[in-house]
């Protein structure tokens, strides 16, 4: 995201002032959904479904780092039907772009996780789009991870 009023852009060899309009407004839902996403960090971590359905969007669709695509319903289920717990689930280093109605939300995430046998712990590239509700309140909407290497 840019910070301030005016950014600097080369077009075709020429030098522009681009004048950011609303850069407050912009700052303000940046800020909240990075909240929201650390809000998702905890109720993942905590496997709080209460937290995880206030969150989600009702068409909400998690696509795995294998490419699978889950539906909501089988990503809030798999909370109760697993024995895999979360030691940890950090969401850092987000930057986010806000478009009209809609927000996209990259950073890393680093989660380590045990199922009672196996300690795993991974890092990904994670992208989150929001949206925004009938209620103007912003959903998560889709969730995307890609292993880092």
């Amino acid at each position: 995201m840019i910070a301030g009023s005016d950014c600097r852009s080369r077009l075709g060899g020429r030098s522009a002032t681009i004048r950011r309009v609303g850069v407050p407004y912009h700052e303000s839902v940046a800020r909240h959904v990075r909240s929201l996403g650390s809000r998702w960090a905890e109720a993942e971590r905590d496997a709080d479904l209460q937290a995880l359905e206030a969150l989600l969007a009702p068409g909400f669709v998690f696509v795995s780092a294998d490419g699978r695509v889950v539906p909501r319903d089988r990503y809030l289920y798999r909370h109760l039907d697993s024995e895999l717990k979360h030691r940890f689930v950090d969401w850092e280093h987000v930057t986010v772009s806000v478009h009209p109605g809609a927000c996209i939300a990259v950073g890393t995430l680093r989660r380590a996780s045990t199922d009672g046998v196996t300690d795993r712990a991974r890092e990904y590239r994670a992208s989150q789009v929001y949206v925004q509700g009938n209620g103007h309140e912003w959903l998560l909407a889709a969730l995307i991870v890609v292993p880092l290497a």
